[in-house]
């Protein structure tokens, strides 16, 4: 119940549906999107991590994106054109891009289009990949962390970190 006086934003999104619009005054601004059509609640969690990828290339006149080595895409669990995050660990940058697979065994990190004004060919970068999760599922998740050498080949490949 509302109290008096309370006033109700009049739809401050033409494009949000009118259940987010109640669901955002009721839980406190929470986005919509935490949960389902059904109601479940859903977290976005790290799904794959790649650690010590080491920037082969910087491409900046290419369509954006990052090019990765296959066995290293398929060691992590991504697929061409997933979304990932790019840290960069020399500069301490940021940025979110899609990954797009490489030449298998070229040991391939490049960094494409704007993307190349963040970071240096021998930088060294975490990539990491996140999915939603039902709560029902989050007890059992375990990300999928894979460790790369100097020459971007899997030292670790599967390695499953705890969540809890």
């Amino acid at each position: 119940m509302l109290a008096s006086g309370t006033r109700i934003p009049v739809w401050p999104n033409y494009y949000e549906e009118p259940s987010c619009v109640i669901f955002r005054l009721l839980f406190k601004g929470r986005q919509c999107d935490e949960r389902d059509r059904t109601g479940a609640m859903n977290r976005e969690l790290c799904k794959s991590k790649i650690h010590g990828a080491t920037v082969t290339e910087a491409n900046l006149y290419y369509e954006g994106s990052l090019t990765l080595d296959l066995d290293v895409l398929e060691a992590a669990d991504l697929v061409a054109y997933e979304k990932i995050q790019v840290l960069n660990v020399n500069t301490g940058s940021r940025l979110e891009t899609y990954v797009i697979p490489g030449e298998r065994g070229s040991g391939a990190v490049h960094l494409n289009g704007a993307a190349a004004r963040l970071g240096a060919v021998g930088d060294k970068l975490i990539l990491i990949s996140y999915a939603r999760y039902e709560l029902s599922e989050i007890a059992g998740h375990e990300p999928r962390v894979v460790y790369l050498d100097g020459n971007n080949r899997v030292v670790k490949g599967s390695f499953r970190a705890t969540a809890f």
